[in-house]
């Protein structure tokens, strides 16, 4: 079976794709984009024009077609994707690009990084029904709960409590074994 290739969209701590002088509501003084923290209370504050975004996030995915890949899902750095006011966004730019499938994540509950949980979850839900019948998605994302210490032994626990038939996604960041 192919393995998926998803555009990782960012808006937040990188160097966009677009010329900065094209998008100035999401990129700092430097031309780099702004801290997540940022961009979010711009978002948040409606300070960030949309058009901006969409030529950003189009030149991305361009980026990635035109080096000879086809993207088959959308993702974003630090869940971006799911961000309420963005969702017809990333509906508009996968059609545009015949991409089907988006990551959403829907992640189970645990104490550590709960409010992060909470937020996340909330985000995907409303996510979710607007998405519809629009994009495919993930029934649960695992790894994001354990934030950069997924173990073998955590892994082996999530997988436990999944139902048969659900489509899951992992995310693991790799680093350093401690």
């Amino acid at each position: 079976e192919d393995t998926g290739l998803g555009v990782h969209l960012t808006l937040d701590s990188e160097t966009p794709v677009s010329n900065p002088v094209a998008i100035p509501t999401i990129v700092s003084k430097q031309d780099t984009f702004m801290s997540r923290s940022e961009i979010m209370l711009r978002l948040i504050k409606r300070q960030v024009k949309i058009d901006d975004v969409r030529r950003e996030w189009t030149a991305q995915v361009e980026k990635v077609i035109n080096a000879g890949l086809r993207p088959d899902h959308l993702d974003g750095h630090g869940h971006i994707q799911i961000f309420p006011t963005l969702l017809s966004l990333v509906i508009d730019i996968a059609k545009q690009f015949n991409i089907s499938a988006i990551r959403l994540p829907l992640v189970p509950w645990g104490l550590k990084r709960l409010t992060g949980l909470m937020s996340l979850n909330l985000a995907a839900k409303y996510a979710s029904i607007k998405f519809k019948s629009l994009l495919r998605h993930p029934d649960f994302m695992l790894g994001f709960a354990s934030g950069g210490c997924y173990s073998e032994s955590i892994f082996f626990k999530d997988i436990g409590l999944l139902k048969r038939g659900e489509i899951v996604e992992a995310m693991f960041h790799p680093g350093p074994v401690k």
